[in-house]
């Protein structure tokens, strides 16, 4: 065959091909112009209680505006590893053998035309012992808290460590009374102490304010948003300051969120922070995650699902997850989580907890805590994040953010005030051994709130807070048992 001849025949069969395989390309998963894509709809969210296992899924209402529905497929993309699906294909299913936790089942159905579409379900399996709560027998442990410092005024911090500093600052300081209701007035004072050298040192906030979050990365400390007061928020009180505390150069630097706003999470991980949620006024939540870069110094902006302020900020196994949170009279269950690896967002939900929750994690599991409102308890949920299964256990009492730390292989609740209150009225402490899986009692000589709590090196630091009704402190402790 001439050389032109052979040019020409490999021209016409690269054309042919890439014809053919347009044509291939534009029929499937409903690029096909000529056909409308169909609508799946996998039902409305469920809740069963154990022993309770079983549910149906219904996904017989999902239609194609052109043709007709050709395939259903049910699958489960969240939840307990315990699971069977009666029928995959079938539009009407049974789902049997689910176990506590939150379940996320995704229909897809497939036109006549050969178009997909996608819609997901949630199941969540609540305990059958959901409102027990018997700790009568829970070991009482004796606990000392040893003065180490002073802070530079009576308050009650925000705090956070980094390279062998932690960090006190801000938070409220003084009560007062307006027209009957008890507020407090914000502290700019920062009191920075450093483990190494048990000394300490003084610094200022760019702003007065409390309810701030305060999260480490890296080598810098981040206080971010906070408010004048805790009550009858408006505009001018409410801040979008973040104080950056470079722990290596002994420096402070002041950056803004995108909208001001106080009680927002923070967390970190990788080179990222994450700033979510908040509220303006007081009553009414943002829905705005504010995300910095500290390699490229760069911000950027993301969505919580719904919006509240008063949520739980915790990072586990590449994963950020934010949960729970109230707006205005609305408690949430919800938890949004971003996944760092594959740059996506999911939900799921709490079980038994909503606003007020503390949290942390070790290893495969997430432990949060707090009040469940609706019982009246003090509840703790218990989340293997390899194979989605929950536990359900009880705090010794309920109340409003518990801090939560990891002392070696123990979980720490620590004591807090009543919802909405700074009242000292509880001098107990939760801990939860994950080696026996069992709890015991922690008991100090005093009853405390709002104190700032952390665990740097194996050591609790406690810092501030209210010790006697109305009246806040400015000791430092470790606390031990």
């Amino acid at each position: 065959m001439k050389p032109i001849l052979r040019l020409s025949f490999f021209l016409f069969f690269l054309l042919l091909t890439g014809f053919l395989s347009c044509k291939k390309d534009s029929s499937e998963d409903g690029n096909n112009s000529s056909n409308n894509k169909p609508v799946a709809i996998a039902g409305q969210d469920q809740a069963i209680t154990f022993p309770i296992n079983s549910c149906t899924l219904d996904g017989s209402t999902s239609n194609d505006p052109d043709g007709k529905i050709s395939g259903y497929h049910w699958s489960k993309i969240q939840g307990p590893t315990s699971y069977s699906i009666q029928n995959r294909s079938a539009a009407q299913t049974t789902v049997n053998n689910l176990s506590v936790g939150v379940y996320r089942f995704e229909l897809m159905v497939i036109d006549n035309g050969g178009s997909i579409a996608r819609d997901t379900v949630q199941v969540t399996v609540h305990p059958g012992n959901a409102d027990s709560c018997d700790v009568s027998d829970r070991q009482q442990v004796n606990a000392t808290l040893t003065q180490i410092g002073t802070l530079s005024e009576p308050r009650a911090p925000s705090v956070a460590a980094a390279g062998g500093k932690i960090v006190f600052a801000g938070g409220p300081s003084v009560f007062t009374n307006n027209n009957g209701t008890i507020n407090s007035s914000p502290s700019a004072a920062v009191d920075i102490y450093d483990i190494g050298t048990k000394s300490w040192t003084r610094a200022q906030l760019s702003q007065a304010r409390q309810g701030m979050a305060a999260v480490s990365c890296g080598n810098k400390i981040f206080f971010a948003g906070g408010s004048m007061s805790t009550v009858n928020f408006i505009g001018q009180d409410v801040y979008d300051n973040v104080d950056i505390y470079d722990i290596t150069s002994n420096s402070w630097t002041v950056a803004h969120l995108s909208e001001p706003r106080s009680f927002l999470a923070a967390a970190a991980i990788g080179s990222k922070v994450f700033f979510a949620g908040g509220t303006k006024d007081g009553m009414y939540g943002s829905k705005t995650v504010d995300i910095y870069d500290t390699v490229s110094k760069q911000w950027s902006v993301a969505n919580l699902s719904e919006a509240r302020f008063s949520l739980s900020a915790i990072t586990s196994d590449n994963k950020v997850y934010f949960a729970g949170g109230s707006d205005k009279d609305k408690f949430y269950s919800q938890i949004d989580i971003y996944d760092t690896v594959n740059n996506n967002w999911s939900t799921s939900s709490l079980i038994e907890l909503s606003n007020g929750i503390s949290v942390v994690a070790l290893g495969d599991f997430i432990y949060w805590g707090g009040a469940n409102w609706t019982q009246n308890t003090g509840k703790a949920e218990i989340w293997n994040t390899k194979n989605g299964g929950v536990t359900i256990s009880c705090l010794s009492y309920p109340r409003s953010h518990p801090t939560a730390v990891i002392k070696g292989e123990n979980i720490v609740f620590f004591t807090s005030g009543n919802y909405g209150s700074f009242s000292a009225t509880e001098n107990r402490f939760d801990i939860y051994n994950t080696i026996t899986n069992k709890w015991s009692v922690g008991s100090l000589n005093q009853a405390i709130a709002g104190a700032s709590f952390i665990n740097v090196d194996s050591v609790i630091y406690v810092g501030g807070g209210v010790m006697d009704q109305n009246t806040f402190t400015d000791k430092v402790y470790t606390l031990n048992w």
